[in-house]
């Protein structure tokens, strides 16, 4: 009977190593590593989107090639450009992805399940530089559904779009906003505001931390 017991035992434990190598991807996939962000951002009221370019670098582990670099984007962007080190380069969307797929494992399953409001695009390692890699990325998004607060001004959080600009889920990193509206608009707790005529270009700098909320808000101030 002991015997039995230990079969059955060691049954278990060979079953359980082979879901595991189910699970574990031929393919490794490292998320890019940002540090700093610059965002250009144009409110189009009348087109309902927001036009975006951003750039940022990326340094990578020179020692650990993976065979596929990535990042997330809301899955409503539609990209216009995709530019490295100032060349259009082809890009590829992934889908059915585990977090065991990624190295370091990604710390967040609900953002790969298939209903995820993000988009998964990937990358040749063979595109990035040793040393630092000049990413650029044009592109455009749905403006949401303005809120009303309990003033009656109507406010948009542009910190609930999920992932309008392709955060960092493993290290903080620096945002530096400018957006550009007509004068109809405010982005709360600006830094900066330059107003040339009917338009209005707003500056604002943030600490991305993944986990916290993203406090930017924009207020319509006229109808």
């Amino acid at each position: 009977m002991r015997q039995l017991i230990l079969i059955i035992i060691l049954l278990c434990a060979v079953l359980g190593l082979a879901a595991e190598e189910i699970i574990i991807s031929p393919v490794e996939y490292h998320m890019l590593n940002m540090k700093d962000y610059d965002l250009n951002l144009t409110l189009s009221g009348k087109m309902g989107v927001f036009y975006a370019n951003l750039s940022f670098e990326v340094v990578q582990d020179a020692d650990s090639i993976p065979d596929f670099y990535s990042l997330f984007l809301a899955k409503d962007a539609k990209i216009e450009r995709f530019m490295i080190n100032g060349q259009g380069i082809e890009y590829y969307t992934t889908t059915d992805l585990h977090p065991k797929h990624f190295v370091p494992e990604f710390p967040d399953s609900l953002l790969l399940q298939d209903d995820s409001p993000l988009t998964c695009y990937s990358f040749d390692p063979e595109l990035f530089e040793p040393e630092n890699t000049q990413v650029f990325i044009e592109y455009s998004f749905p403006i949401p559904e303005w809120d009303t607060n309990e003033a009656g001004e109507e406010i948009l959080a542009l910190g609930d779009i999920p992932f309008f600009f392709p955060r960092n889920i493993y290290h903080p990193t620096k945002l530096s906003l400018h957006l550009l509206t007509t004068v109809f608009y405010e982005l709360l707790d600006a830094d900066r505001v330059d107003i040339h005529g009917n338009l209005k270009r707003s500056h604002k700098v943030i600490l991305d931390n993944y986990g916290d909320d993203i406090v930017i808000n924009i207020k319509k101030v006229l109808n």
